[in-house]
This record gives structure tokens, C-alpha cells and sequence, in this order.
């Protein structure tokens, strides 16, 4: 529990710090390990998979757990994949499900306590609000906020219709930003999380190529910390009503010939990482994949890093939907076989035709995102046109 500690001499407090015991939490000895528990209610939460983001193991009946870490310099964080019938808490409006790791020193273990919440109504019917590419940017911003409608009001309404919407709905909602939150403007994360805390559910995010802000580092993990800092791990799951959803990084920034760039696909890690998380799922489970770039539903799926891998990792589950964003446009494909089923959809750009911003898309389509209904295991899924229109310039 939560424990205050004081020190006061005559009548003044010299030393005030509240810290957080663990009854029967005990450390290894040594080595690149992160342990720690899942709690709710200061109760442990049995069978739990938690992971460092490239290695995974499961709570004992006490919620304890111990995970030796493969690249343990390069885990920053711990996170439960939140079991259906719970809820990470809300912190800021964003959804906490992990937890900070300190900086790794070589063979000192590492401790991470992660807090859920129960989930208030029963998750067997709900929905999943899946926007893509908002890509918002300040007003100063040159040319796209300049020409037509702006980036922050675009995106403010359709935060303004995904709360119309869970407000009328008699089951639980969720939602997820499938990349490109922001446009090169980390900065703009804060605006962002604004909208967030009035949704009042978990909205979760992926992070997409313009999330990434090339660093010093020269690197894929250096590019994302600003992200991280933020939205925490860029690997993760979380289940739902009997529904496995993963949100994947699938955008590798690289330094090429002086100059960042990014290409599409999983580095080995992530995809080792995915194996671990999804063995621990009955192949008869609906899994949604969350990426920004997509896997399939486009020509150039031969050219995404470790593609074959992917598809062939999901073909063993009979139900599976790939959600991403990047193309703009709406676009679905399905692989089907006697024992699976491989739904595929590139979702357009929430925010409407780049760059002015504009109601259409290319392909003729309106602002807006998809309502995914899950009711008892069975998926459907409609366009919703976002109504609101302000913020004309």
C-alpha cells in the first residue's frame, strides 16, 4: 500500500516522502530482469501476461512476476496486457497500462508495480472507435492551416463525435488513433491529450511516421522517445470482451546516407515479441492488429520488413483483422481459407484530404473513422462521417 513517511522536530516537518510497499515482493539476486506486480484494488491479479516489450511472462496467483529481459538497455518500460473484465486507469485522459523503467544497470534487476482497474460494465458487447491520421499541427503552421480548414479542429471534431457517440451508446467504448497523431509537431501531443481527458475511456494510440522525431541517436528508439514519453510503450495489447487487440510499431526510422528516413515493417525484436504475446491467445480468439503502416491492402506489402512473418504468424488464428492508416484512403482486401480468415483495412485520414484539410478524401470519402461492434465474439464494422465542420479559415 501507500505509506507517508515525516520527520518533525518542534512543531516542523523536515522530511515528508510517500512511497508504496509491496507485502511479499522479493527481488532476484542479479541479473536483466523486471519484476514486480499486477494489482487492483491492492488484491494481485492472477494469470496476467505482462511484458518489457520484447519478452512476456504471466502473473502467478499472488500477481507476481519475473521477466528476463533479451535487450534489457533498450526496455524502458513494464505493461500488463490489460485482461478482459479490467481497465488501465486514466491518467491526463490517456490509458495506463504500464509503467517507467529506470534506466538499466548492468545485472541490477529492475521493479515495476502496475495498478488496474475493473471494468465497471460487462465488455462482452462493445465497440472499438478506430481514427487514423489526425495529424494535427499548431495554427502558425505554414500552408495546410493556412488554405482551408485547421489541423486542431478537424481533429477536435472528431473527438466531439466519438463522444456523441459513447454517450448514446448502452455498452462500453474504446477507440485508437492508428498513427500520425500529430505532423512532425511533438509538441502538439499536449493538445492532443487535451481532447482525451474529455472522452472519459481509454483512447488508445499507435505510433505512426510523423510521430517519430529523428534524434542524435540515429536510431529507430531514438526517433520515438518524444512519443514515448507520452503514450508509453509502442508494443503493447490489451483484451477485450474476449477480443485480443495489438497495437504494433511497424514505422523503422534509420540514418541513410547522412539523413533519417523511414521504411515499412517490424525489426526481428518486435515481431519476437509479437510470437511471445500472441502464444498465450486460443486461435480461436478475434485478433485486430493496430498498425499506422498497413500489411496487406496495398501493392507494395513485398516491401514491409518481415510481412511474410507477420501474415504467417496470424494465419494459425481463425479471425484476424489488420486496421492500419499511412495510405489515406479507404481500402479493404480479405485472405480467406477454410480454417481462417484475414480481414484487411486501410482506414482514410480522419482529418480529411491533406494538405487543406478539405471534407473529401481523394477517393470521394468524408472525414471520419470506423465503428467496430463487437457483441458476444461477433465483429462488424461501419464508416461513421464526422458531422461537425468548424474552424474554417
Amino acid at each position: 500500500g501507500d505509506y507517508s513517511f515525516c520527520l518533525e522536530r518542534d512543531g516542523t516537518v523536515w522530511v515528508y516522502k510517500k512511497i508504496k510497499i509491496v507485502i511479499g515482493l522479493s527481488a532476484p539476486e542479479s541479473g536483466p530482469y523486471v519484476y514486480g506486480k499486477v494489482s487492483c484494488d491492492g488484491e494481485g491479479v492472477a494469470g496476467v501476461v505482462v511484458s518489457d516489450g520484447f519478452a512476456c511472462a504471466v502473473t502467478d496467483k499472488k500477481g507476481l512476476f519475473t521477466i528476463e529481459s533479451p535487450y534489457p538497455e533498450r526496455a524502458s518500460f513494464a505493461f500488463a496486457s490489460t485482461p478482459t473484465g479490467y481497465e488501465p486507469l486514466l491518467v491526463n485522459g490517456l490509458p495506463v497500462f504500464f509503467v517507467k523503467l529506470p534506466a538499466y544497470v548492468k545485472d541490477v534487476p529492475r521493479e515495476a508495480i502496475i495498478e488496474l482497474k475493473k471494468a465497471e460494465r460487462s465488455q462482452d458487447s462493445h465497440k472499438m472507435l478506430i481514427t487514423a491520421d489526425l495529424q494535427i499541427r499548431p495554427y502558425a503552421s505554414k500552408w495546410a492551416e493556412q488554405i482551408a480548414f485547421r489541423s486542431y479542429d478537424t481533429a477536435g471534431d472528431c473527438f466531439r463525435e466519438i463522444r456523441d457517440i459513447a454517450e448514446a451508446s448502452s455498452c462500453p467504448c474504446y477507440a485508437v488513433c492508428l498513427g500520425d497523431l500529430v505532423f512532425n509537431t511533438p509538441e502538439s501531443f499536449v493538445k492532443y491529450n487535451e481532447w482525451g481527458k474529455g472522452i472519459g475511456f481509454p483512447f488508445y494510440a499507435v505510433i505512426g511516421n510523423h510521430d517519430h522525431v529523428p534524434s542524435g541517436n540515429h536510431d529507430d528508439d531514438g526517433a520515438a522517445k518524444k512519443y514515448e514519453k507520452v503514450f508509453g510503450p509502442r508494443n503493447y495489447s490489451v483484451n477485450i470482451g474476449g477480443v485480443h487487440y495489438v497495437s504494433v510499431d511497424n514505422v523503422l526510422f534509420e540514418e541513410t546516407g547522412g539523413k533519417m528516413d523511414y521504411s515499412s515493417g517490424m525489426e526481428d525484436a518486435f515481431v519476437e515479441w509479437l510470437t511471445q504475446d500472441m502464444s498465450y491467445v486460443d486461435k480461436t480468439t478475434p485478433v485486430f492488429i493496430f498498425s499506422h503502416i498497413p500489411f496487406a491492402a496495398m501493392a507494395a506489402v513485398a516491401n514491409v520488413r518481415n510481412n511474410t512473418r507477420m501474415l504467417s504468424l496470424l494465419s494459425s488464428y481463425k479471425e484476424v483483422y489488420l486496421w492500419a492508416g499511412h495510405v489515406h484512403e479507404n481500402r479493404f482486401s480479405v485472405n480467406k481459407s477454410s480454417v481462417m480468415t484475414i480481414d484487411s483495412h486501410a482506414l482514410v485520414r480522419t482529418g480529411g484530404f491533406q494538405p487543406p484539410n478539405e471534407y473529401l478524401s481523394p477517393d470521394g470519402v468524408t472525414r471520419g473513422f470506423a465503428e467496430v461492434s463487437v457483441d458476444n465474439g461477433k465483429v462488424t464494422w461501419q464508416y461513421v462521417p464526422i458531422t461537425y465542420e468548424t474552424g474554417k479559415s
